[in-house]
This record gives C-alpha cells, sequence and structure tokens, in this order.
C-alpha cells in the first residue's frame, strides 16, 4: 500500500474510530449502571434470603434481547455477552 493510500485510508478511518471509542464509553457507562442495579437487586434479595442467580431470569433476559436485535449481532453472540454481563 502507497503512503498516499495509508494516509487516505486513515483519514477515512479516523472518524469511524472516534465514533466507536465514544459509542465504547457510552457502553462502559451503561454497563457501570447496570451493575449498580444488579447490586440492588442482590441487596433486596439479601433481605429476603433469596438467591441472587436465578436461571431462569438470565434466559428470559437474553431472550428478550435476542428479540430486539435488529442486527448485526447474531443470537449466539448476543447470549454470549449477556452471560459475560
Amino acid at each position: 500500500m502507497s503512503s498516499k493510500d495509508q494516509s487516505t485510508e486513515e483519514q477515512r478511518l479516523a472518524p469511524i474510530r472516534e465514533k466507536i471509542d465514544a459509542l465504547d464509553a457510552q457502553i462502559l457507562d451503561l454497563l457501570s449502571q447496570r451493575a449498580k442495579a444488579a447490586q440492588e437487586v442482590g441487596h433486596i434479595k439479601g433481605g429476603f434470603s433469596s438467591p441472587v442467580f436465578r436461571p431462569e431470569r438470565e434466559r428470559q433476559v437474553v431472550a428478550r434481547l435476542q428479540e430486539l436485535s435488529s442486527g448485526p449481532l447474531l443470537p449466539d453472540g448476543i447470549a454470549a455477552i449477556w452471560r459475560e454481563v
């Protein structure tokens, strides 16, 4: 690749990379908010001696997200991501 092509490539990629960086920051913020909400759920459940993790609830959440997805994430990818979350 010539230096001119590389420069053009970088110029075209720069705004997309900036967008990805901004989206990553938003995702991190939303994950932090979600983690705090999950902690609240855990505190409430602890007061009632309920199990914190319920596999059926996880399945419901994943199924709902798979239905909401308009792509390009595949259902298996959504499930894998949310299991980590």
